[in-house]
């Protein structure tokens, strides 16, 4: 299961895109580079992600170089992390990660199939949802119960109501 990694700033459902829109007056957009090149990165973290950005570009910024540090702990240490900007989880969905801690969170992502969303290499989530405890289960069992088990069955066995 591939691990992704959120940033903790869970957007609400919809504002990023609204605040597109009305950045860009309507004008689409192909290319997240043209879309950099219009508005440049300070306009774009703070406009579309609401986020205070310290830097001209993105891999000179703070938050980049923790989402370094965060995809390094990943790829190289078992199991999921997180800090105070991002959380890795499991994506287990084409818009749906869990992240699995003491409790078990699901998060909405937003699609990575806009320019918008191609400016940064982490994911967003407009929405994150408890939907049960872990204390009971390996991660692995977990995993494969979000995929077979219905909503309510899920809820029962990790006590999520």
């Amino acid at each position: 299961m591939e691990k992704i990694i959120i940033r903790s700033n869970v957007s609400g459902r919809g504002t990023v895109n609204s605040a597109f829109i009305r950045l860009t007056d309507g004008k689409t957009y192909k290319s997240a580079d043209k879309l950099i090149a219009d508005y440049g990165y300070p306009v774009l973290m703070r406009t579309l992600y609401r986020e205070i950005w310290d830097s001209e570009t993105l891999e000179t910024s703070a938050l980049y170089r923790e989402y370094l540090t965060m995809s390094r702990q990943s790829e190289t240490e078992d199991g999921l992390h997180t800090s105070d900007d991002f959380t890795s989880a499991y994506r287990v969905h084409e818009r749906f990660a869990v992240f699995l801690d003491r409790n078990i969170y699901l998060y909405h992502l937003i699609p990575k199939d806009e320019a918008y969303t191609k400016i940064i290499p982490w994911y967003y989530a407009d929405s994150r949802s408890y939907i049960g405890d872990t204390w009971w289960y390996d991660d692995e069992e977990i995993l494969s119960d979000i995929k077979k088990l219905n909503v309510l069955e899920f809820l029962m066995k990790y006590k999520g109501y």
